[in-house]
């Protein structure tokens, strides 16, 4: 029986009172205990409905005030014409190529044999540098990787034509050429995983060597008959991962094929589970029971998220986009972060598609724009991230935020409201079985909005403060008209008496004989 997504519904609704008046006019919650919200739908007969809003979880990245730290020659940093032609070769030709990951900090490589080592443990992630011995004048290193058996780095040199190991005791490293290997004649990409080093050589197949004391001992190798039981002329090994004693080998022309890793150093294929088919494969990632595989075409990509579990898969996303991605970095079981060429997507992860709101579909912000050869988390409080650049490495701070849910009453008349809604999410009280991915919860609640708002709204009270002003002016002016119009009556009825006065008692004038 294939897997597929199921739903637990919870009956019980959940009743919120809120009230809204002039001093609160916004009603804000947040989502914290439902895991990743898939979808919120508000119904309602009234316009409940209409004033409250959902805004999606999602992912902040910011860098760290400790901002880039360079590793490779300071002549890379200058302009062209000041150097001259060794000062070129040391400079613009050096760069960071590959790097690997142990539990006791990160390893990088750079083209020229120099080796970084970042102590992510300590508190102020201390770094120290150490130069591998040149194995010709012109070495140019390719690939690191990291085997958790044997304690060691190796790192393949000279166009993956010889292989060096080492390791770090007491701030020094120590190294030893490794015997053993067989210089590929195709383009390769190589993993190292439990005491078993894979090469898929495109062409050529997938070649599998078991790690020993002295050196390397090559096993077998897989070709298309041992992937698909019959020789195809099309077949290119291009990509290998491997998660605890899963093998899985991708096919850039027919897709995934998995393979079970026995504790005697055997593998079988898991012929219940059959090929995985796609077409046009760049890369892949592999986390638990998440895929991410990237396909690339002529000038855009198309990212695929596949969970798998058992003898059985199914497509959760299918994300176009017009950038040229390269690869996807799993961090958790919540979030990835995928690369391009020079632009990088943050995307949330175990979200069916067909369930998916369509503002939770989009791909979150670009965070960087750059090259990139890798992101990791970094330390133990799960908030800081390392990316690795050609020529250093960034330190990256990152705020996971929930969903929220955002109503407002600004346009709404005063009176009572209710708005039920139903979330869609990853997680609720009622979900028992926290392991299983592919149950999803349905909860509803029910919210009665009782809105208090003044006789006036905002503008009408601003138009009414406008009038009234005006009003109180032009009261103002009139009684001011009035008064200066009555006193100036005033003045002339008393010019008028003055003058009756002074001719009621001008003297008598006398008439001489």
């Amino acid at each position: 029986m294939g897997l597929d997504f199921s739903f637990l519904n919870d009956t019980e609704q959940y009743q919120t009172n809120v009230m809204m008046n002039v001093e609160q006019q916004s009603y804000i919650k947040r989502l914290d205990d439902l895991g990743k919200i898939l979808s919120v739908n508000f119904t309602g007969e009234d316009e409940s409905s209409q004033f409250c809003s959902p805004y999606y979880q999602g992912v902040t990245i910011h860098q760290a005030p400790s901002g880039f730290i360079s590793l490779v020659h300071e002549f890379s940093k200058k302009d062209i014409d000041e150097l001259g032609e060794e000062d070129l070769y040391r400079g613009y030709n050096e760069k960071l190529s590959s790097y690997a990951v142990s539990p006791l900090g990160i390893s990088i490589l750079s083209s020229k044999g120099k080796v970084y080592f970042i102590d992510t443990n300590s508190k102020d992630m201390s770094f120290f540098n150490y130069t591998l011995p040149l194995l010709n004048e012109h070495q140019q290193s390719t690939q690191l990787v990291y085997d958790e058996r044997s304690r060691y780095f190796y790192a393949f040199l000279n166009d993956n034509s010889q292989v060096l190991k080492y390791q770090f005791l007491n701030n020094e490293i120590q190294h030893k050429p490794v015997a053993g290997w067989q210089t590929p004649t195709d383009k390769m990409r190589v993993v190292a995983s439990n005491g078993w080093l894979y090469s898929a050589q495109e062409s050529q197949g997938l070649f599998i060597y078991e790690i020993q004391l002295h050196g390397l001992k090559f096993i077998k190798s897989f070709t298309s008959m041992d992937l698909y039981d019959s020789q195809k002329d099309l077949f290119r090994i291009i990509d290998v991962a491997v998660y605890e004693d899963k093998l899985y080998v991708l096919d850039y022309y027919n897709g995934i094929t998995q393979f079970n890793i026995h504790f005697d150093g055997t593998f079988t294929k898991n012929e219940k589970l059959g090929l995985i088919k796609y077409s046009d494969c760049k890369s892949f990632s592999v986390r638990g029971s998440t895929i991410i595989l990237i396909q690339s075409y002529q000038s855009n990509s198309e990212i695929v998220e596949l969970f798998i579990q058992d003898d059985n898969y199914l497509e959760m996303r299918k994300i176009y986009t017009k950038s040229q991605l390269r690869r996807a970095d799993i961090l958790d079981d919540d979030f990835a972060i995928i690369r391009g060429l020079h632009d990088h997507k943050i995307m949330l992860i175990q979200m069916p598609e067909q369930y998916l709101d369509q503002d939770a579909k989009r791909l979150d912000n670009y965070f960087f724009s750059g090259n990139l050869l890798g992101v990791n988390k970094l330390g133990k409080n799960n908030e800081t991230l390392f990316a690795i650049s050609p020529h250093g490495f960034y330190v990256f701070i990152y705020r996971a935020y929930p969903t929220i849910i955002i109503c407002n009453s600004n346009n709404v008349e005063s009176g009572l409201y209710q708005a039920n809604m139903q979330i869609k999410s990853t997680d609720c009280d009622k979900k028992t079985d926290k392991q299983n991915h592919l149950q999803y919860c349905i909860t509803n609640h029910l919210y009665n909005f009782e809105i208090k708002k003044p006789l006036l709204s905002p503008e009408q009270q601003q138009i009414t403060i406008y009038l009234t002003i005006i009003l109180i002016s032009i009261i103002l002016l009139l009684v001011g008209c009035i008064l200066f119009h009555c006193r100036s009556y005033q003045i002339k009825l008393e010019n008028l008496e003055r003058s009756k006065r002074r001719k009621h008692s001008k003297p008598p004038i006398k008439l001489e004989a």
